[in-house]
């Protein structure tokens, strides 16, 4: 009990989280762009890109706190392959940009 030992608490507080290191991962992975840009002349300058990203993470090491959850969490939250295609073209001052994402599936747990 903090108050018993002379820490003073707000009275409102209602939980206390503490964070630790316990676990050690490994990551590898790839990015790949691509761009090409093309002058209309006078009717503007269009580039169009391409990116695309693959990774993945392992861990390799583990404290016996850290639950089966979160190492389930830690190699499956983030997506392995990820792309994003753009289009971007400019008129003087006026530009458009549109671009498109795709995620592939990754692991969320509630």
């Amino acid at each position: 009990d903090l108050a018993a030992q002379g820490v003073v608490v707000p009275v409102d507080l209602e939980s206390v989280d503490l964070y630790f290191n316990g676990f050690d991962t490994t990551t590898e992975g790839i990015d790949l762009v691509a761009t090409y840009a093309y002058d209309w002349g006078s009717a503007g300058l269009s580039s169009f890109s391409l990116a695309y990203n693959w990774n993945t993470t392992e861990v390799d090491k583990a404290d016996p706190l850290v639950t089966r959850q979160k190492l389930v969490e830690l190699e499956n939250f983030n997506p392995e392959h990820r792309a994003v295609a753009s289009f971007n073209h400019a008129i003087g001052d006026f530009g458009v940009l549109l671009r498109a994402n795709y995620y592939d599936e990754w692991v969320v747990h509630n």
